[in-house]
């Protein structure tokens, strides 16, 4: 009788308790000797698994790697979207989200106002929980985010299969500039975690930077709707400059190690990111919330 065709998934175990869930590609002896040996601090590891899929990390981040092959079922593999956790789509990316004059002037703005950027918080205290610089308010990308969001919001939250009420009021739309230097990260949550958040739809996160390569890692890991233990991923979004992802506010997901070899702060990994309430938003509670 003929064995089960497998399927392979590779695990990377970050620090911090972050996991990455890669394709049967990966070249697993060569990571694990890579682990082995006593590589110098800041070594970068580049993991292939595919031909459109790479991660490039710090050695000391990686703390293990798990193999795992499970028994591929072809009739599950071959269901339809309708039948899957994300009836619809996990989430929707648009790329070349501002012209060049909107990107330069977002940057702009990013970069001088940094002696207002504050420490990211959390409402439980956790220190250990996230690590970033947060400019809550910002006149000038508010309003440009806003006026962009509100436009087509509707239309993106009905693609992720999301209700919102109405078109969004300007006020029901929550926007803030987020830094991540180097080590940044944030921990898996929700953005609707609080009886005063729970009015989140859609949350939204725009990428952008000041030159190519000046960071590596960052990526945005989506869980599936069903996800109570950090196993079941959705989807890893790459932090790609001038583009924007839109996602369900209630789906677990969070901020993976960001790495800045200059440690400079115009190097970060910026965000403007924020959410879209289905009524106007009383108190902003920023501090709380995710990237």
């Amino acid at each position: 009788m003929t064995d089960s065709p497998k399927m392979r998934t590779v695990t990377l175990v970050l620090k911090g308790g972050h996991l990455i869930k890669l394709g049967g590609t990966v070249d697993v002896p060569s990571l694990i000797r890579r682990m082995q040996d006593h590589s110098p601090e800041g070594e970068i590891i580049d993991v292939l698994s595919g031909p459109n899929e790479r991660l490039i990390l710090r050695r000391e981040a990686l703390l293990a790697v798990m193999d795992n092959y499970a028994t591929f079922d072809e009739k599950l593999n071959s269901a339809s979207e309708s039948d899957s956790t994300f009836p619809v789509r996990p989430f929707v990316l648009i790329e070349d989200y501002l012209s060049s004059e909107e990107h330069q002037r977002v940057l702009a703005r990013a970069l001088s106002r940094e002696a207002e950027f504050e420490t990211s918080k959390v409402t439980h205290g956790r220190q250990d929980y996230r690590c970033s610089l947060v400019l809550k308010h910002d006149e000038i990308v508010g309003e440009l985010f806003r006026a962009k969001i509100q436009h087509s919001a509707r239309e993106i939250a009905t693609s992720l299969g999301l209700g919102l009420n109405d078109t969004p009021s300007i006020d029901a739309i929550e926007c803030q500039i987020t830094a991540h230097r180097d080590g940044g990260f944030y921990r898996v949550h929700i953005d609707t975690g609080s009886a005063q958040l729970e009015n989140r739809v859609l949350s939204y996160v725009y990428y952008f930077r000041k030159r190519p390569h000046s960071f590596f890692g960052g990526e945005l890991k989506l869980y599936e709707p069903t996800a109570e233990d950090g196993v079941d991923v959705a989807a890893l979004v790459k932090p790609k400059d001038n583009s924007i992802v839109f996602f369900a506010s209630h789906i677990l997901h969070e901020a993976l190690p960001t790495y800045v070899p200059s440690n400079a702060f115009c190097d970060s990994r910026f965000t403007v990111n924020g959410w879209v309430r289905n009524s106007p938003v009383a108190s902003p509670q920023y501090d709380e919330t995710p990237e």
